[in-house]
């Protein structure tokens, strides 16, 4: 019975707090993102001061609605820190600074902070990481902030690429580390124009790996991409590191399968030490029966996943 009057008292309270929000857009915002109006302490024209994270946004910022959940995790966590500058909304975390724009990298700092995706460690003085997949730079920025690790980051999406060396600017410490690239990695050389969506930067490539629709309203166009073969960017990174232990990070929404296609077909997968894959759509079994015919020792997570999984592959 006082389980239910909780709750009932709760209904009451959240009803209250959202009837002094006057401002429909914010109101329609915290209703849909299912967040507890009394955390909000004011509105105050466009701005929106919110008591969990004791800052203040405004409209163009209501996307962290969306990973709100995944903000307060974070905090909580990593014990990372939210400010704003300017009109930037930026996040300290583990001493690394981010300029952050959509919801989904919210999500995307969960992964790499909180579960741990890429956390793997070597001993040697120096490894060589392949950002297959750059997005935003926070993989990079990551593997930076370890100290023994070279970057390459290759992201093909203009908008994206651009977002991700404003980060890497933003850690003067450690940008030195990285080196950028605006062109994918595929089976070869090519131009491409696929659909790009601003929002959903983290899922764009040869297959749309989110599952929000693609319209208007989602800020969706048209962007030309160049392509390079993964053979040759590799055989370039060896002559300059012939003897350097290479780890590939691959996130690059379903062009995995053509990168490791073509580095089996051409015997080069051995040139690379540890794999990090992240496949989408087609399933693990392909990949990692290559991995394994090239002696690699394979653990997947989430293999049963209709949709993505990771694949991690160490050589014996």
């Amino acid at each position: 019975m006082n389980k239910g009057k909780d709750i009932i008292v709760r209904i009451i309270k959240d009803k209250v707090a959202l009837e002094k929000i006057k401002d429909s857009f914010w109101k329609d915002i915290i209703i849909e993102s299912c967040i507890d109006p009394n955390s909000i302490i004011k509105v105050d024209g466009e701005k929106i001061y919110l008591k969990d994270f004791d800052i203040v946004l405004g409209k163009e910022q209501a996307f962290f609605f969306r990973g709100y959940g995944y903000a307060k995790e974070l905090i909580e966590q990593c014990n990372a820190f939210f400010y704003v500058e300017g009109d930037q909304l930026l996040i300290n975390i583990s001493n690394i600074i981010l300029n952050l724009q959509t919801a989904e990298e919210l999500f995307i700092l969960k992964e790499i902070f909180i579960e741990g995706t890429y956390n793997v460690d070597t001993t040697d003085d120096l490894s060589i990481v392949l950002d297959i997949g750059m997005n935003v730079g926070i993989a990079s920025l990551f593997f930076a902030s370890k100290g023994n690790y070279k970057i390459f980051g290759y992201e093909p999406f203009p908008v994206t690429y651009n977002q991700a060396l404003h980060n890497i600017s933003l850690n003067p410490a450690i940008s030195h580390s990285i080196i950028s690239k605006n062109f994918g990695i595929g089976r070869s050389k090519d131009t491409l124009t696929l659909d790009y969506c601003e929002d959903f930067k983290g899922s764009m490539g040869i297959i749309n790996t989110t599952d929000e629709p693609f319209d208007k309203s989602n800020n969706t166009h048209k962007q030309q991409i160049e392509i390079e073969d993964i053979c040759d960017e590799l055989k370039s990174i060896r002559n300059n590191y012939p003897k350097t232990n290479i780890i590939a990070k691959i996130d690059c929404e379903g062009s995995e399968y053509d990168i490791i296609r073509r580095l089996d077909e051409a015997k080069k997968i051995s040139d690379i030490n540890i794999y990090m894959i992240e496949w989408h759509r087609k399933g693990p079994k392909e990949l990692i029966d290559i991995l394994k015919n090239n002696g690699y020792v394979t653990l997947s997570i989430d293999s049963k996943n209709k949709y993505a999984g990771m694949i991690y592959a160490f050589k014996k």
